[in-house]
């Protein structure tokens, strides 16, 4: 899907590698090819003078490349950006929906009310979710129940609206999920960073992210999940120290980390979670 706008976390972004890492130029190169991807719908050509075009300095892009190519990842379709693909993913189901609630509503309604309930079924919310945040937060359950009481009044007359309700819930819940999961693999690399004595990370969102997605599914406590996070980077377990003790590894070691925690918790007299 090209789009020729697109939502920015800019909380998300000051929290990011790219943000802390990055020089200036740097920086501007790197959102120039999120840009150039966004409008091509998501891959970028896997051809160095589209590249460097693209960045916004042809002269200066062998001096930036090394920096900023390991933020994407080679497909056969090209140079794809895990986080745009999602963006991109969610951007069409959103219109997607909007189209089923114009249907919904029936043409005798016309496009104003079609687009009155496509903003706030599809749309509501949308931007002001904000970027990945703990559990859901007070502001986003609100958003939610808010998105739902919508959909509920359009509900009253017949069934096919009654289920468009609750897709908007499934929907929003599984939204939520998914934004959680790309805070605590962004999470989870400023940990190893800060615990591994500065060693670099190499982040794989495209390979780790669902793995992320089932740890938020299974732990509703994002201060919960950075505690074990913590502890398997930390730990002198001996299979783990054996490890690089990358995402995969918290992932396969967290419920060992939550019991060892809780045990822990017990003994010292806190209430394990």
């Amino acid at each position: 899907m090209q789009l020729h706008a697109l939502w920015w976390w800019i909380d998300r972004w000051r929290k990011s590698t790219a943000y802390i890492d990055m020089t200036l130029e740097q920086q501007g190169a790197y959102r120039n090819l999120l840009d150039e991807a966004a409008l091509r719908g998501g891959p970028l050509p896997n051809d160095e003078t589209v590249l460097a075009k693209a960045c916004g300095d042809p002269r200066r892009w062998r001096k930036v490349r090394a920096i900023i190519m390991p933020h994407f990842h080679l497909t056969k379709d090209g140079w794809r950006h895990t986080t745009l693909d999602e963006v991109l993913k969610e951007s069409e189901r959103r219109a997607e929906k909007q189209r089923r609630w114009r249907r919904a509503r029936g043409n005798d309604r016309g496009n104003e009310g079609g687009n009155d309930i496509g903003n706030a079924a599809g749309n509501g919310g949308g931007n002001n979710l904000g970027s990945p945040s703990p559990s859901p937060s007070p502001v986003v359950q609100e958003q939610i129940q808010r998105r739902v009481d919508e959909a509920l009044k359009e509900a009253k007359t017949t069934k096919a609206k009654l289920e468009l309700t609750v897709s908007v819930l499934a929907e929003t819940v599984e939204e939520s999920l998914r934004l959680r999961a790309g805070a605590l693999l962004e999470l989870y690399q400023r940990l190893f960073i800060k615990h591994c004595h500065g060693a670099r990370y190499h982040n794989r969102m495209h390979l780790d992210f669902e793995k992320a997605l089932g740890l938020v599914r299974t732990w509703p406590d994002d201060a919960r999940l950075e505690k074990l996070a913590v502890l398997v980077l930390t730990t002198d377990d001996d299979w783990i120290a054996g490890t690089d003790r990358g995402f995969g590894v918290f992932a396969a070691k967290a419920s060992w980390a939550d019991k060892t925690l809780a045990a822990w918790e017990v003994e010292h007299g806190l209430q394990a979670h």
